[in-house]
Order: C-alpha cells, then structure tokens, then sequence
C-alpha cells in the first residue's frame, strides 16, 4: 500500500470509529451545518421528551426548524 493510500486509509477508520462513538454515545446528539441543516442525529436523540422523528436517517439534512427539534 502506497503512503497515501495508507493515509487515507487511516483517516478513515479513524472517521468510522468517531462516528461509532457518537452512534453509541448515551446521550443524544445533534450536529447541525451553519444554515441548521442537520449533519448527525444519534438515535438516542430522539428519546428527549418533546422530540419529533422516527429516525436518524429521515432527519439528516432536513432544517432543524421544519422538524421542531
């Protein structure tokens, strides 16, 4: 494997394991874009009392004002 593949390679196990840790966090998290889009929701967001949505997947890139989150 070349050096850069290497480095590529590298930098994205290293982008899975920190998505896997926010996946599995105990606590909910949502990460939003500078124009409130939402980037990441983990599922135990949406265990906050008050929370809208059924899924991770439906809330990704949707406007956190139209979902009321």
């Amino acid at each position: 494997m070349s050096p850069t593949q290497s480095k590529t390679f590298e930098q994205t196990r290293a982008e899975i394991s920190f998505k896997e840790i926010l996946e599995f966090a105990p606590i909910g998290i949502l990460i939003f874009q500078s124009n409130w889009k939402i980037k990441f929701v983990n599922s135990n967001f949406f265990h906050f009392p008050g929370v809208l949505g059924e899924s991770p997947a439906n809330a990704v890139g949707q406007s956190v004002y139209d979902n009321r989150l």
